[in-house]
């Protein structure tokens, strides 16, 4: 399962139903949002350079994965951690957050992320 990041179309994309645009400098944690969380997906880029993501994955799910890969790229680069607006109203993930940073991090917990950053 997980992902796998190719360098050229292998026909594998085919199993997969959904097509979404993914920014290049979000590839990386992307891939490793969609690994953890244990949705298949292929990431692909096409002969411009674009990266393009296949899953089964509905656009909302999708959208999710995505804010999670945001957060960890702006976490990775300002030290701190990041969690969405989404994430921060669901009592029960910012629990296990919370208590999963305090344990496992050094970083500070930067709780709130305006929507339109993510």
């Amino acid at each position: 399962m997980g992902y796998t990041l190719v360098q050229q179309d292998t026909g594998a994309r085919k199993r997969f139903r959904k097509k979404y645009k993914v920014a290049e400098d979000l590839v990386v944690h992307l891939s490793s949002v969609m690994d953890r969380c244990i949705h298949p997906c292929l990431i692909i880029p096409d002969d411009e350079g674009q990266y393009w993501c296949y899953t089964n994955d509905p656009s909302g799910v999708f959208h999710k994965l995505v804010q999670r890969a945001r957060c960890e790229q702006m976490s990775d680069r300002d030290g701190v951690c990041y969690m969405s607006r989404r994430e921060y109203n669901d009592l029960s993930f910012r629990t296990s957050f919370t208590s999963f940073v305090s344990d496992n991090s050094t970083r500070a917990l930067v709780p709130l992320v305006p929507d339109e950053e993510l």
